[in-house]
């Protein structure tokens, strides 16, 4: 069956979650015959790296220059040099609405959280999902990736008149192979590590809380922050109001670095209030890395009991396993192991065939 991915989350992210999530579909879709899938991209461009990297798909560099490369623009060129063919499903990547006047036999979306309906006061220009229950509303199907999801999803809307189903997100080989012991390094110092964008529900003030507590007890230790862009203003000067500042850095890496990154820290932390999956946790464990992350449901289903779980507003619990952790003994060593474990359970392959037989339920 032929199944078209529109440019939606290719124009909008240059890397992420959401456009990883896609490209790896649409490479496995692409080298496995069996699944019976057919990836159509209609558009020619794209600034995304990770569709960049999955070969064969026709798909080139943005033609804009960076000051113009919006977008709005990029999606404007793609309408003109579109290359339209025939396709039985049409998977929208994201949910803007001029995508819905788009005609074709069969819609399927993903639905990745509910965070602007359920943390309403973090957007005060609005839902940035846009038209999200429209897309949700015309689709045939309609995939979570998280059971923690759906049931937020339809905790929220209510009944939903289609087959809602979840297909959980992966990891991939290479974070996989860096669980291999590292050659010694003594001059890297050690770091704790956090991920991601640090704003509102993402709860980085209380990681930083937690590091001050026992910053004096292990003075080689550091806080790295990996992507998120550079600290503001107001982020330093709370740094620097925790006596934090020398000791907390931050950093972008490419993706192929980020593998080594997790696998050297003493531990990563993850203490987001909310999350549609967590999916740098799973990064971290197939690393080979000591995962804390705070005590919600979704998390707690992708980390099972191979993570350590605290609440996400108490700093000083936060604080007592980063002790713990900094020491970088049995506890640490047994936690590697299950993280291993657990993180084996995710691949990109299972996500594929599982998504392939959402398809197959709409036709």
């Amino acid at each position: 069956m032929r199944v078209t991915y529109d440019d939606q989350i290719f124009v909008s992210q240059r890397r992420g979650g959401i456009s990883r999530y896609f490209s790896e579909l649409i490479d496995q879709f692409s080298t496995r015959e069996d699944f019976g899938v057919e990836p159509l991209l209609d558009f020619r461009f794209t600034a995304n790296e990770h569709l960049l990297g999955v070969p064969g798909t026709g798909v080139r560099s943005s033609p804009l220059p960076a000051r113009l490369d919006k977008a709005r623009l990029l999606r404007q060129v793609n309408r003109y040099t579109s290359r339209r063919r025939p396709a039985e499903i049409l998977h929208h990547t994201y949910y803007m609405r001029d995508a819905l006047s788009r005609s074709t036999p069969r819609r399927v979306c993903t639905v990745y959280d509910m965070i602007p309906e359920l943390f309403p006061e973090n957007f005060p220009q609005g839902n940035p999902h846009q038209a999200k229950r429209a897309v949700v509303d015309a689709c045939d199907a309609v995939i979570c990736i998280s059971d923690t999801t759906r049931r937020d999803l339809v905790r929220i809307y209510g009944p939903i008149d289609k087959p809602v189903i979840v297909t959980p997100l992966a990891v991939g080989a290479d974070f996989h192979l860096a669980s291999r012991p590292p050659p010694p390094r003594p001059q890297v110092r050690p770091y704790v590590l956090f991920v991601g964008q640090r704003g509102t529900y993402k709860n980085f003030t209380v990681l930083a809380r937690a590091f001050r507590d026992i910053a004096h007890e292990f003075p080689r230790l550091d806080l790295l922050c990996v992507g998120g862009g550079p600290f503001t203003a107001d982020e330093a000067a709370g740094l620097g109001e925790l006596l934090v500042s020398g000791r907390v850095r931050q950093t972008h890496v490419p993706d192929a670095a980020l593998p080594n990154i997790y696998r050297d820290a003493r531990c990563f932390v993850f203490p987001s209030r909310y999350e549609g999956f967590g999916l740098p946790a799973l990064e971290a464990m197939a690393a080979g890395c000591p995962v804390i992350v705070a005590d919600n449901d979704c998390l707690a289903e992708v980390v099972a009991d191979a993570a350590v779980r605290f609440d996400a507003d108490d700093f000083e619990a936060l604080a007592e396993l980063l002790r713990v952790a900094a020491d970088d003994g049995p506890w640490s060593t047994a936690l590697r192991e299950k993280g291993r474990s657990r993180a084996r359970a995710f691949t990109w392959e299972a996500t594929a065939l599982a998504t392939a037989e959402v398809y197959r339920r709409v036709l």
